[in-house]
């Protein structure tokens, strides 16, 4: 980072600082979400202070400006925690790079989360969805998508990136490389087992499968991303009556939920769930509760 010294007495351009700070993180165990995440991030700050701005000039009022800024695009205040969190890495790293003397961006505060319950699809709904006529390519794949990510609690990211060899000969098991590229190793549903037998035959049939590649193919035999299975998730649940939010994490969020409801353990919900913390699996307790009170009012005499 030898350039680094070359400009620091006249002061260091963003850009610049920017770019050795990505040449860092490469050199991480980052996932490429997060990856992804961090250049999101450093995109707005050079947007809004410009590339060429003396980052030695920074100071807490600098920040205040930028987060107005975004609070006043109506960004959530998660999306505004995580620049927050962005933020304080690179302040670190500017730190150990002897770019600045003092880090303003470590007293950033993190925004009130207001507490939201989980939104689920109903398990009504999600019955519905299993008995819509498949005909097309697309059509099979959306319920299998579907099944992976109910079925077995994944995040839309990880039901992406899987392959074959990610799951067991007989389709009981699969492994999951989850957020921090930590591996997890969870159940499939009966279900699901089935529908990866068809799914298996069917790309094998059109020629489309091989047993390191990906799961996910169109019709044309293309490899498929993030948003094909996210437009495959929306259609499958609108067909099945679904009015309300209808994004692959809500079939996540309706795993836990239907779990707990049903007497699942908090603790094995959370391994499941690759949750780093149980206090981000409690959350899921609050709609079982619901459901419970709910319950409690329409059957109890005395409610």
């Amino acid at each position: 980072m030898h350039f680094i010294h070359d400009v620091y007495f006249h002061g260091m351009r963003l850009d610049l600082a920017r770019q050795a700070f990505f040449t860092e993180l490469q050199k991480s165990a980052l996932s490429i979400h997060t990856l992804d995440a961090y250049t999101r991030d450093l995109h707005k700050v050079c947007e809004h202070f410009g590339e060429n701005y003396d980052i030695q000039q920074w100071n807490r009022r600098s920040f205040r400006t930028l987060l107005s800024a975004e609070q006043a695009k109506g960004h959530s205040t998660a999306t505004q925690s995580r620049l927050i969190a962005s933020l304080k890495v690179f302040g670190r790293f500017l730190i150990q790079r002897a770019i600045l003397e003092v880090n303003p961006l470590q007293s950033l505060l993190f925004p009130k989360q207001k507490k939201r319950i989980p939104n689920v699809v109903s398990e009504k709904e999600l019955i519905e969805a299993t008995v819509i006529p498949l005909e097309k390519l697309k059509e099979i794949r959306a319920s299998i998508a579907l099944e992976l990510l109910y079925g077995s609690g994944l995040r839309l990211s990880e039901l992406a990136a899987l392959h074959w060899n990610h799951f067991d000969k007989n389709f009981c098991w699969v492994q999951v490389i989850g957020k921090g590229n930590k591996i997890r190793r969870v159940p499939l549903s009966l279900l699901s087992t089935e529908k990866m037998l068809t799914w298996k035959s069917l790309c094998q049939s059109n020629g489309f499968y091989s047993a390191m590649g990906s799961l996910w193919f169109s019709q044309a035999g293309k490899a498929l991303g993030k948003r094909s299975l996210q437009s495959d998730i929306e259609w499958i649940l609108r067909a099945s009556g679904r009015k309300g939010k209808a994004s692959p994490h809500v079939l996540r969020h309706s795993f836990a939920s239907h779990l707990l409801d049903h007497g699942g353990d908090l603790l094995a919900v959370k391994e499941l769930l690759g949750h780093a913390s149980l206090s981000t699996t409690q959350k899921y307790t609050h709609v079982s509760m619901r459901k419970l009170k709910q319950s409690y009012a329409t059957a109890h005499p005395r409610a």
